[in-house]
C-alpha cells in the first residue's frame, strides 16, 4: 500500500508541474513549433485585382501559446513588395488555417514569392516558411 500511494504522490506532482509550466512559463520557452505554406490558390477579386488565399499548417504547435502573423508578398517583375501584420495576438494550435490576401492592380508574373512569419509578443521572430507562386495573366 505504501508504493501505491508514493506512486500517486509522484505522479500528482508531475502533473502539478506540467500544468504550472504551461501556464507560467515565458512564450518563448515553450518549445514552439514550425509554419509551412501548404497551398497558394489565386482568384480574380472584384474586377480591380486578385485574391491569394495561403493555406497554412503549424506543425508541432503547443496548446497555450500566442503569436502574431506576419505576411510578405514580392515580385521584382511587378515591383510589387507589400506586408502585412496581424493586429491582434492569435492562439497557436495545430490544423490548417486559410490567410487572404487582396493584390491591386493585377500584374502577370511568375516570380511571386510569398514569406509567412510567426512573431512572438516580445517581437521576435518563431518560425518563417516561404513559397513561390505564379500569377496568370487572367486568374
Amino acid at each position: 500500500m505504501t508504493h501505491r500511494r508514493v506512486l500517486l504522490v509522484v505522479l500528482a506532482v508531475a502533473a502539478l508541474f506540467a500544468a504550472g509550466y504551461s501556464l507560467l512559463a515565458p512564450q518563448d520557452l515553450r518549445g514552439w513549433g514550425s509554419i509551412e505554406i501548404v497551398d497558394i490558390s489565386i482568384r480574380e477579386g472584384d474586377g480591380q485585382g486578385i485574391e491569394i488565399a495561403a493555406t497554412l499548417r503549424f506543425p508541432g504547435a503547443r496548446f497555450g501559446a500566442v503569436y502574431r502573423f506576419a505576411v510578405r508578398v514580392m515580385s521584382e517583375q511587378c515591383g510589387i513588395d507589400v506586408q502585412a501584420t496581424s493586429d491582434e495576438r492569435v492562439d497557436y494550435w495545430q490544423g490548417d488555417l486559410v490567410e487572404r490576401i487582396r493584390l491591386s492592380p493585377v500584374c502577370a508574373a511568375d516570380d511571386y514569392q510569398m514569406i509567412v512569419v510567426l512573431v512572438s509578443l516580445r517581437l521576435q521572430e518563431l518560425a518563417r516558411d516561404t513559397m513561390r507562386f505564379s500569377v496568370p495573366s487572367s486568374p
